[in-house]
């Protein structure tokens, strides 16, 4: 284990020993195909084709001295206080995966859904995010770049075999409206072809660096194959804009009531 993470994963047990459980359950892992009654808070799975909220985290830690960036950082202790208040409110996280196949194919989901997307590939989304949601046993979804990640690819397979979903966040982030031709393909077809390389698993979604698209980005996602998209839009993912999803972007300045007050204020998109 890496210098740091243990003292992660101690810290992660001790705010989540309210809840009960360790954090290191068993993975989320919904019978074959959502069978019907499948345990969802203990609730029953039912075909639903309805809005759900898709939420948007980046590292999860305080901000870094110094970051361009600082409100795309979630500090662990608040990362834990919003996926608490999810599992009081009822909410169950899903993978994209499985509400794509409630959506279009008949499957089923629990009353209240919810996925959990992590963007970029962020050493602490391991470290910081994953015992979290390994305590729910929720999975979350991977929107991973190809290239230029602080993620070792261990820890990649380690979600994975939890039930994670793994996506594409293109090689190297780059602006998908300025690109074109051979270079647009690389980095959408490019990416699914070798993120599946390496990992062993289907890549049926993509995630739009600082979501940035056009139609001939979303052209280009059709032909590699692609089933869906998620953006930066605000609001609550719709079946109807399968390449448009919208998320709920979680930032520093957020903390608890933030949170909440995001995800009652989404409307459909």
């Amino acid at each position: 284990m890496r210098p740091g993470a243990a003292a992660a994963l101690a810290a992660c047990a001790l705010a989540l020993g309210a809840c009960g459980g360790a954090p290191g359950a068993a993975p989320h892992r919904p019978p074959a195909a959502a069978a019907p009654g499948a345990a969802g808070g203990g609730a029953r799975w039912r075909p639903y084709r309805g809005p759900v909220p898709i939420l948007e985290y980046h590292p999860i830690q305080p901000p870094i001295p110094g970051s361009p960036y600082p409100q795309l950082f979630v500090p662990q202790a608040d990362f834990t206080a919003q996926m608490k208040w999810l599992a009081a409110h009822g909410y169950t996280a899903v993978t994209l995966d499985r509400v794509e196949a409630a959506w279009y194919r008949g499957g089923e989901l629990p009353p209240k859904p919810v996925v959990i997307t992590f963007d970029d590939g962020y050493r602490s989304q391991f470290v910081a995010a994953f015992p979290v949601l390994q305590h729910f046993h929720w999975p979350g979804v991977l929107d991973l770049k190809a290239k230029g990640s602080d993620l070792p690819a261990a820890d990649v397979r380690r979600m994975l075999a939890a039930g994670w979903e793994l996506a594409s966040h293109t090689i190297h982030h780059l602006d998908l409206t300025t690109l074109g031709g051979a270079a647009l393909r690389r980095e959408i077809a490019g990416s699914k072809r070798e993120l599946e390389r390496r990992f062993g698993v289907p890549v049926d979604n993509f995630c739009y660096p600082a979501g940035r698209y056009d139609a001939a980005a979303i052209a280009d996602l059709r032909r590699a194959g692609y089933r869906g998209a998620t953006t930066e839009i605000y609001g609550l993912a719709d079946r109807s804009h399968r390449y448009t999803l919208a998320r709920i972007e979680v930032e520093y300045a957020d903390r608890l009531a933030g949170f909440v007050r995001k995800l009652r204020a989404a409307r459909p998109q």
